[in-house]
């Protein structure tokens, strides 16, 4: 609207994405600033009716009687801009034309009359795809206003929009589904949203919201596509059907479908009657046609479409079209590797017969893409076809992987003792092991499985993946030494199998981490997970697995930034592969890296996430990752203050794991509910027995971290000559070191020491022991008596201590703390900071000079420094982040 020349916006999007509440709040806005604002909306049934759609602004206008002369069109039109330039009395006029495509021609004429003129400024929303007047299309093409596209939002955009709708934290699988069934689509994003809280599909348990059952269209969003759905003739809508059911289709499906059952135009020996329905559905823009190679795929062009049209197809037509998609794909001898789980969950869907084998073959496929409940379904499938062991046993392994372990230990409590053949034997044991540890935590009936099947299996290799098993139960239980003494036979022998050295392989990475051994870990990790991420085989989850590994042996090295980075990666990855037990697990790692960076808040979130998951699904290491899930949230609840929601989170950690186990973070959880309700004495020897119990294990790294916490807690000086061991050859990464640097300078009680231990835990990520580290140094100078010293190792504690969302701990309440600085104060300290001048900050910023003279008055005051230099040296940011 300031902009010279310019004679308004054209708003350009989807319908549903936003033009129309974009258009109406800038109006409003418009309205605020002082200028007059008219609003009218285009419709189809005005738009026969000349000027009809400008009804509701001529009336608003002293035009005069108008002659039936064939010049009236013009006189209005001058009329028009003489009674607007008249209203205007030196104000700015803005001119709101919702759906402007739908103008007549007349009235198109006037919009851009008007905004020629420079009458008015023209506020215009469009929908994309649509024709439009040429009038209309005018006003960008000859750069008379901004053409604007309004997109779709973002899938971060769509999560934030839908925890404000809900006032709390969403599980990222909810949110994932409904940014993919909205595609970012406000308006349908909406209308998903309530009728989830209406059916009660979306619900809250465990303090996170979450989608349980099937997410489906309501009736409001379902009218508005049925809407336009109704304007398609019947050959189309039944085309539409069958792209439906099976989309992504290939157009030789369809076409082959169409054929023995026609769901579209018929042909005639001319060519088609009429045009082809796809290429209609096409046109109208309702489906999409990819072509890779000699591939062309249909699909239809939004996700709610399929939904609605698959709601309202009937049932037997529904099951008779995947009755003919599967005979039209099994003619074609299924020669893509996803074709195997389509034919038979068509076979499945429409009621036909399938193959036993077929349906195996199936369920083994939908394991390896992370879709354990589908394949159990399959495998139950060809049990019931006359399948016998295999099914049985690859049915129990698909419903362990989908968390429902009470089901897998029923069923392969029955396979154990009918399992003839070694090789059955051996498969039955490890299935029922791994099953026992993660769905109940019973080590002790985990390891007497193994056993007896080591006691009837001669060959070597089934041998190798038991000893690798033995490794998963002791590494579950918190004995990472005993875990590599059960793998590393297998890893030494140069004839094990591949299957037996990955089974290996993923006990040996996290256990060499745990016992400090962080670089081995990464190294072989980061040097097989690509070439073991190109296969099914011969774990399905193998390379995710070796993932999790590496994301934690980063994190026992130092390396917060890669941690994270791989775990959001991989987070994502989880959401668009709909794998809960990987999503499970991704969500720990990111909220545990939150906490070691000392985003208590920001940790919150995916932890409950994971809690929840585990707690309906248990996977991976099951219980134990869920006391060590619950023991990260205990710690989070208790640096932020919560001391109730620490200490049930803790309780119900403890209640996890049936028999007794080292879960460490349970321990970390202890410490922290101790120490932030003022028992810090307890929260010492806690860090201590923790420390002690990682000994004993072989767990050094979690030795040193446990001593760590305790010269947190007060005890620098009893713990740094044991961290000064561990560092000096037993664990290596740059955090170790950091942790025995802080030991050693808390002994000497050295402020310089201290400062620099703390721009080393900064420049690790570490913030929230970084501010510790700086308040350390602040009562380290305030005993030498060098108050000004002492006040700006306090202020950066401070600036430090607010980029921790809230936390508190002992370490900070220790020094008084300067007031935090202001937004402004910030921002103007940073410039300043960075060598600017306050006459180029006051330009920056658009602030006078003597304003930004008192902020920095201000500042300097606060964190006790007298010059920018020394500002700059309490501020000291670390290279490319935020203060």
């Amino acid at each position: 609207m300031r902009r010279p020349g310019c004679a308004g916006v054209v708003l350009v999007g989807a319908a549903g994405v936003g033009k129309t509440r974009l258009a109406m709040e800038v109006l409003g806005e418009a309205g605020r600033r002082g200028f007059d604002t008219l609003w009218t909306v285009a419709t189809e049934a005005a738009a026969s009716i000349p000027y009809g759609p400008m009804v509701d602004v001529l009336p608003q206008l002293e035009l005069g009687p108008l002659d039936e002369e064939p010049s009236t069109r013009l006189d209005l039109l001058q009329r028009t801009v003489r009674s607007l330039g008249e209203r205007r009395r030196g104000r700015g006029l803005v001119l709101g034309v919702d759906d402007a495509h739908l103008l007549d021609d007349a009235s198109a004429a006037l919009v851009h009359y008007l905004a020629r003129a420079g009458t008015a400024q023209v506020l215009a929303t469009v929908r994309s795809g649509e024709q439009c007047p040429d009038a209309v299309t005018a006003l960008w093409r000859n750069d008379l206003a901004a053409r604007v596209e309004v997109t779709p939002l973002g899938e971060d955009e769509v999560g934030q929009l839908v925890r404000a709708a809900v006032g709390g934290v969403v599980d990222g699988q909810t949110l994932h589904r409904l940014w993919r069934m909205s595609e970012g689509n406000p308006l349908f994003l909406r209308e998903l949203v309530a009728e989830a809280l209406e059916t009660g599909a979306l619900v809250e348990a465990g303090g996170i919201w979450r989608c349980g059952a099937a997410m489906t269209v309501g009736t409001r969003l379902a009218e508005l596509v049925e809407a336009r759905l109704r304007r398609l003739d019947p050959e189309v809508r039944a085309g539409l059907e069958v792209v439906a059911a099976g989309e992504p289709l290939e157009a030789s499906l369809l076409e082959a479908l169409s054929a023995s059952a026609p769901v579209g135009a018929r042909a005639t020996g001319a060519g088609w009657a009429r045009e082809p329905p796809m290429e209609t559905a096409e046109r109208a823009g309702i489906v999409t046609v990819d072509v890779d190679r000699q591939r062309v795929r249909l699909r239809l062009a939004h996700p709610v479409y399929g939904e609605v049209l698959r709601a309202k197809t009937p049932v037997l037509r529904a099951r008779a079209i995947r009755r003919g998609l599967a005979e039209a794909l099994q003619a074609t001898g299924c020669r893509r590797r996803d074709d195997l789980l389509r034919l038979a969950s068509w076979q499945l869907e429409g009621g036909g017969r399938a193959d036993p084998d077929l349906l195996l073959a199936a369920a083994l496929r939908a394991r390896a893409l992370f879709d354990p409940a589908f394949a159990a379904r399959l495998a139950q499938a060809a049990v019931e076809a006359g399948a016998e062991f295999d099914a049985q046993l690859i049915m129990a392994e698909s419903l362990h992987a989908a968390g429902r372990a009470h089901e897998a230990e029923d069923l392969l409590s029955k396979l154990e003792p009918a399992a003839r053949a070694e090789t059955d034997r051996a498969r039955v044991a490890l299935a029922r092991a791994a099953n026992l540890v993660a769905g109940f935590g019973r080590a002790g009936d985990a390891e007497a499985v193994v056993s007896r099947a080591e006691a009837v299996v001669a060959d070597q290799d089934l041998r190798d993946e038991l000893s690798a098993t033995r490794g998963t139960v002791a590494l579950a239980q918190g004995r990472p030494r005993q875990a590599l003494d059960a793998v590393s036979a297998v890893l030494d022998r140069p004839g094990a199998s591949q299957r037996a050295r990955v089974r290996a392989l993923l006990v040996a990475v996290p256990a060499w981490a745990w016992t400090g051994a962080a670089e081995t870990a990464i190294s072989m990790a980061e040097r097989l997970v690509t070439p073991l991420g190109q296969l099914d085989e011969p774990l399905p989850e193998v390379a995710e697995v070796l993932r999790l590994g590496l994301c934690f042996a980063y994190g026992v090295a130092g390396r917060l930034d890669d941690a994270r980075a791989l775990a959001a990666a991989r987070y994502r990855a989880s959401l668009d592969q709909r794998a809960h037990n990987l999503q499970t697990g991704w969500a720990v790692a990111l909220g545990q890296n939150a906490l070691t960076c000392g985003a208590a808040r920001s940790a919150v979130g995916p932890l409950r996430e994971a809690a929840l998951l585990l707690r309906q699904e248990p996977q991976a290491f099951g219980v134990y990752t869920l006391a060590w899930c619950l023991g990260c949230l205990a710690e989070a609840m208790a640096l932020l203050g919560d001391l109730n929601a620490a200490r049930a989170a803790l309780q119900d950690a403890d209640a996890a794991t049936p028999e007794p186990c080292f879960v460490p973070n349970r321990e970390v959880g202890r410490i922290w509910v101790a120490a932030c309700g003022g028992a810090v004495a307890e929260a010492q020897a806690t860090a201590l027995r923790m420390a002690a119990a990682a000994r004993a294990h072989g767990s050094y790294y979690i030795e040193a971290f446990a001593l760590h916490e305790a010269a947190r807690l007060g005890l620098g000086a009893e713990v740094a000559d044991r961290l000064a061991v561990l560092a000096g050859g037993v664990v290596d990464g740059r955090l170790v070191l950091a942790y025995t640097a802080h030991a050693a300078a808390l002994t000497a009680g050295q402020a310089p020491a201290l400062q620099e231990v703390s721009a080393t835990f900064e420049e690790l990520g570490a913030i929230l022991i970084a501010a510790e580290v700086a308040a350390e140094a602040a009562r380290a100078y305030q005993r030498e008596g060098r108050s000004a010293s002492a006040r700006a190792a306090a202020g950066r504690s401070q600036l430090l201590a607010e980029r921790c969302e809230g936390c508190r701990t002992p370490g900070l309440e220790q020094v008084v703390l300067p007031k935090p600085l202001t937004l402004r104060e910030r921002e103007i300290a940073g410039l300043a900071a960075q060598g600017l001048s306050s006459q180029r900050i006051a330009e920056r910023l658009a602030l006078s000079v003597r304003t930004v003279e008192n902020h920095l008055y201000h500042v300097y005051a606060k964190l006790g420094v007298s010059s920018r230099a020394e500002l700059a040296a309490v501020l000291a940011p670390r290279e490319g982040k935020d203060l």
